[in-house]
């Protein structure tokens, strides 16, 4: 049985549910958990009207691509809802850009620390993360612009998931842009360098496809249209920051003092 979730305005309740059966047949509407219509069958489906205890209208109607109806559609007060799943995707892709703007910033950090021994792992972060060009083989500690290029990357990439957030396609475009380029390059210049770079290129190839469709996940959560005042239309910014801050802060414990991380991981338990 089809179901799909909606969000409401705040005043309204946390959420609608619709389901129906196959042939669009009993579509059944519910608010917060409670019944309030059912629609028997498909004639009887199109344009159909619901009053909520608040007085607001509820528009019911079948979605078409060409003569033949693919979904359902809800409308509260003429307000297309939005259904939950597009923003649990936006999230996803919100969630992966802090990912990457948190390793950048953090390796550049190590790089303009002068961390010489740390080198490797900031070049392993880079190669998954990072922009590429001269930041992974170049090494973090041996220019300090290399690492306060890395951090500007970080930076950059934070400002893009805001600008996501703020649902802004030309952000989210140029994020998967930006990471698709990086990684063919990335990927190009691993393969016919060799070296011990090579080694470890099938993992990062894999990270860096999760990271992609993470990203590319937004596309869909953009694809929703908007209702004014309606209940976490955006995934909350702080959520991007607390990404950024937890990841970031677990990575460099584990970096700088691996052992007392995994001790307090453990304890954790």
């Amino acid at each position: 049985m089809p179901k799909r979730t909606y969000l409401l305005p705040l005043e309204l309740g946390h959420r609608l549910e619709v389901s129906w059966r196959r042939g669009w047949r009993r579509c059944s509407l519910y608010l917060d958990g409670q019944r309030i219509g059912t629609i028997p069958n498909l004639k009887a489906l199109p344009q159909q009207l619901f009053t909520l205890s608040s007085g607001a209208t509820l528009r019911v109607s079948l979605l078409y691509s060409g003569a033949v109806p693919y979904d359902v559609g809800l409308s509260l007060n003429d307000q297309p809802l939005v259904q939950v799943r597009s923003v649990q995707l936006l999230t996803v892709a919100l969630s992966a850009i802090g990912l990457i703007a948190g390793v950048n910033c953090m390796a550049g950090v190590f790089g303009l620390l002068n961390l010489s021994l740390r080198i490797w792992p900031n070049t392993v972060l880079l190669l998954g993360f990072g922009l590429f060009s001269p930041l992974a083989f170049g090494g973090l500690t041996v220019a300090g612009s290399s690492a306060a290029l890395a951090v500007g990357v970080g930076g950059l990439y934070l400002f893009l998931g805001i600008r996501v957030w703020q649902r802004s396609w030309a952000a989210l475009l140029l994020v998967l842009g930006i990471f698709f380029l990086d990684s063919v390059y990335l990927g190009f210049a691993v393969l016919t360098g060799g070296g011990e770079a090579a080694v470890i290129v099938s993992p990062i190839v894999f990270l860096r496809l999760i990271l992609l469709v993470a990203i590319a996940f937004g596309l869909e959560g953009f694809g929703q249209p908007v209702a004014e005042n309606t209940a976490a239309i955006h995934p909350p910014v702080p959520r991007l920051f607390f990404v950024f801050k937890r990841f970031t802060i677990n990575t460099l414990s584990a970096v700088v003092d691996p052992i007392g991380w995994i001790f307090s991981k453990r304890s954790q338990k």
